[in-house]
């Protein structure tokens, strides 16, 4: 199967009871959030949070059903893909559950390719370490995590995996400066 985006859904800054879980956050999720701006996005979005959360809730839920029915998505039909897809999975079942009822109990979780080369294959592993970007390891958000995992599930599809590939695959890869 191609690997590529067939399409983006709104980008937008939310946190469910951020409010009061932001006082219970370990350290190192705080710098992580607060160095990708998110923090500071989150904390700018309404004068009332609690308000602004159920404000929000409500228009992500209809906005991403009217979008997934408009692109053909029915009910249980997707993989839930991209790195340690249990926490977006629980996320989504305690603050989204209406969008999660979209996605297939299966998950495509890069992170498990990732540990894999790793044990199996540590120069798979080390190539990886080389091609990823920087700015993978200080920024967490969504859409960036996501456009990554595409590229990280085909390099380790080229290099571990070794799934004979199209031409157009081929070139594709080597379109986005993944060696093959």
């Amino acid at each position: 199967t191609d690997l590529q985006v067939v399409d983006v859904f709104h980008s937008f800054v939310w946190g469910s009871g951020w409010s009061k879980s932001i006082k219970k956050m370990p350290m190192n999720l705080y710098h992580m959030h607060n160095n990708s701006n998110l923090l500071p996005e989150l904390m700018s979005v309404a004068e009332d949070p609690d308000q602004a959360d159920n404000l929000t809730r409500g228009h992500i839920t209809e906005s991403f059903v009217m979008w997934a029915m408009d692109h053909g998505f029915q009910l249980s039909s997707t993989p839930m893909f991209g790195n340690t897809v249990s926490f977006d999975r629980y996320m989504l079942q305690q603050d989204l559950p209406e969008i999660l009822q979209f996605f297939h109990y299966r998950n495509v979780d890069v992170s498990s390719l990732k540990m894999l080369t790793k044990k199996w294959n540590w120069r798979v592993h080390e190539d990886w370490e080389v091609v990823q970007p920087p700015t993978t390891l200080k920024e967490h958000r969504a859409l960036l995590d996501l456009a990554w995992s595409i590229r990280e599930l085909d390099f380790y599809r080229a290099r571990f995996l070794r799934v004979e590939m199209r031409e157009t695959d081929e070139q594709r890869l080597l379109s986005r400066g993944l060696p093959l």
